[in-house]
């Protein structure tokens, strides 16, 4: 399947980037001597600190890029907490299945909006959230 909105190295540099947010708060574990959980929390607090502040940040293209990073990582913590609670495994394991959750989810919303939306909708990207929706409610 070709991919149109995200390519294969996009992808992969996602993956890398959810690896070092898994290196970072096994480090902040290990310098505190606190679990991971705690770590991702301080993480949280920080990262919704910092997007709070942000608004006084002059430089849209930057402040642009710093919010989506921040609000990516916040994602991702937040989804990997989810998914350790739900299945009741180590939150290690729930960071490293979070990574192919996320990869396969991009591709997922990717190969939907190409096959079934763009050209054949009045409204692709409501419809692609519509979408969205109805996948998580399964």
């Amino acid at each position: 399947m070709p991919m149109c909105g995200f390519d294969k190295q996009m992808l992969d540099g996602l993956d890398e980037f959810n690896k070092g947010l898994i290196e970072a708060v096994l480090r902040i574990s290990r310098r505190e001597k606190v679990t991971v959980e705690e770590a991702i929390e301080f993480e949280l607090q920080e990262m919704n600190i910092f997007l709070k502040e942000l608004v006084i940040f002059g430089n849209d293209a930057s402040k642009q890029q710093l919010i989506g990073i921040a609000t990516y990582s916040i994602g991702f913590y937040k989804g990997s907490i989810e998914l350790a609670k739900n299945k009741g495994i180590k939150i290690e394991e729930a960071m490293n299945i979070e990574i192919k959750k996320t990869r396969d989810f991009l591709c997922d919303i990717d190969k939907h909006y190409y096959e079934h939306l763009k050209g054949k909708t009045a409204h692709p990207m409501k419809e692609l959230v519509s979408w969205m929706q109805s996948q998580e409610e399964n």
